[in-house]
C-alpha cells in the first residue's frame, strides 16, 4: 500500500497520520549510513507524536503530513503562496529534486565519502520521469549529508546539493577543502 493510500483513510487522527509518516521514515533508513540526528521534518512529527511539541508549531505538522499525502506524480507549486514559481512533482512525500525527497532515498544507495559525509543518489521513478520531465536530464539526483551535523536550512555544512550532476557534487567538497574518497560512485 502507498505511503498516500495509507494516510487517506478519513477515520485517521493527526496523531495516527505522524506515526505513518514515522514509520515511513524508519523504513527509509541505510542502518549502515545513518546519522546520528532525525530530518528536521521527522522530528516535528516525533515531537508531535510524543506530545513535546509546542502548540504554535501544529502547522508545520499539518503541512508535513499534507505532503506526505499527496499522490505520487502530482504537479505542486514549486513555491507555495508565490505566484509563478513553478511546478514541481511530488513522489513519496516530498517534492522530486528536493534535498529531503533524495536523502529518503538513502537505503537504496548510500555510500561514504569520508568518516563524516555520506552520498546519496535517488532516481527518478521511470513513469513520473517519462511524464514530466526532459527525457535529455539525468534521471537521478544526487546529494551528501554530513552524518554528525543534522540535515537543515544551510547547504554546505550540513548537507550539499541536490544536483542531477555528480561531477557537481564532487567539485564543491574540493571547494570546501574536504578529503574524501571518489572510488566507484557511480
Amino acid at each position: 500500500m502507498s505511503l498516500h493510500e495509507k494516510l487517506s483513510d478519513k477515520s485517521l487522527f493527526y496523531k495516527s497520520k505522524a506515526k505513518i509518516c514515522l514509520d515511513h521514515y524508519d523504513e527509509s533508513k541505510s542502518i549502515q549510513f545513518e546519522p546520528n540526528w532525525i530530518h528536521p521534518a521527522y522530528e516535528i512529527l516525533q515531537k508531535f507524536y510524543q506530545d513535546e511539541l509546542p502548540a504554535e508549531k501544529f502547522p508545520l505538522v499539518k503541512e508535513i503530513i499534507v505532503s506526505h499525502e499527496c499522490v505520487d506524480g502530482l504537479a505542486v507549486s514549486a513555491q507555495p503562496g508565490v505566484p509563478s514559481s513553478g511546478r514541481r512533482i511530488i513522489h513519496d512525500g516530498w517534492k522530486i529534486g528536493s534535498s529531503t525527497w533524495v536523502f529518503m532515498g538513502r537505503k537504496e544507495y548510500a555510500k561514504p565519502l569520508n568518516d563524516d559525509w555520506v552520498l546519496v543518489r535517488r532516481k527518478i521513478p521511470d513513469q513520473i520521469f517519462l511524464s514530466n520531465f526532459d527525457p535529455d536530464l539525468p534521471n537521478r539526483i544526487w546529494i551528501a549529508y554530513h552524518r554528525h551535523n543534522q540535515m537543515g536550512m544551510t547547504p554546505m555544512t550540513n548537507f550539499i546539493g541536490p544536483t542531477p550532476y555528480l561531477d557537481d557534487l564532487l567539485s564543491e567538497f574540493e571547494t570546501m577543502g574536504v578529503l574524501i574518497n571518489q572510488g566507484d560512485l557511480e
